[in-house]
């Protein structure tokens, strides 16, 4: 027997349809911060569960954080909360230096082409 798994658009797994959400359940914040966090979702279209509660969490999670944050109209979500990174390691107190040896005096950067 052949099962209908439908693609979820944010973390592109194929669900059975038990598992997906439809639009209808994705609340206007959640809404919005779908469609500027991810790539492939736009409203109106089908969500996973799964998905749909981890966007909830985050939701919830910046509201509490963040008093201003329902009233953003652009509702960007910082990469590591986005990614679900464990704090541990976000880099906190890590310093990175990024050292350059210098400019290559390259034909091309020194003697630009004429003629065009």
């Amino acid at each position: 027997m052949e099962r209908n798994l439908i693609h979820c658009l944010v973390c592109y797994r194929d669900l059975d349809a038990d598992r997906i959400a439809p639009p209808e359940a994705v609340d206007d914040i959640v809404r919005s911060m779908l469609t500027v966090n991810t790539h492939r979702w736009e409203p109106g279209r089908d969500i996973c569960i799964d998905c749909l509660g981890r966007y909830e969490r985050r939701r919830d999670e910046l509201a509490a954080a963040f008093p201003q944050f329902a009233e953003q109209e652009i509702k960007v979500i910082p990469t590591p909360t986005r990614l679900e990174a464990n704090s541990e390691f976000r880099g906190r107190g890590v310093t990175i230096a990024f050292l350059d040896s210098g400019f290559f005096a390259h034909p091309d950067l020194t003697r630009p082409a004429t003629g065009f």
